[in-house]
């Protein structure tokens, strides 16, 4: 029987997102307006506008993370509209995978940060590290009870619920 389970992180709008938005608004208007007088002024504002929306699209982020048969897929998805691929794992190769600031991490070897949860997120945050091939990765995410017991499942020895 396959084991397949889909967890959505989601997020809300911040108020750092909302004053993007109204500012990018109110660049393309400037721009419109300064447009009859100076075309100088006007590309300021439309650069001002694309600013405010690249800023905007990092403010709403969700992760998404997918547990497939021991692998595990984590995607990004920013504005519920782009999706880009964060990292994959399968079980096995994780070294250790516990609560951030358990004892089990104590003594663990330490790599590169992935952080995959929100920055406003009240759950629960875990940490996987992957030992592959001579790297080291460490996975920041908050997965929930259904989550983290599938990857007990897969690899009971280095999964520490609490």
């Amino acid at each position: 029987m396959d084991k397949y389970l889909e967890q959505l992180n989601p997020v809300y709008k911040s108020g750092l997102y909302q004053v993007y938005t109204v500012l990018m608004v109110i660049s393309i208007t400037v721009c419109f307006i300064t447009l009859q007088f100076n075309f100088i002024i006007s590309l300021v504002f439309v650069g001002l506008a694309v600013l405010f929306f690249f800023l905007k699209r990092k403010q709403y982020v969700e992760y998404e993370y997918t547990f497939t048969n021991g692998d595990v897929d984590i995607d990004v998805i920013m504005e519920q509209k782009k999706r880009k691929k964060v990292i994959n794992f399968d079980m096995n190769d994780v070294y250790i995978m516990a609560p951030v600031g358990s004892v089990a991490l104590d003594g663990a070897p330490k790599g590169k940060k992935v952080i995959a949860y929100g920055k406003n997120s009240k759950e629960k945050v875990f940490v996987a590290i992957l030992s592959k091939e001579n790297e080291v990765k460490e996975i920041y995410f908050t997965p929930n009870l259904q989550f983290l017991s599938l990857c007990f499942r897969s690899n009971p020895r280095n999964v520490k619920k609490a």
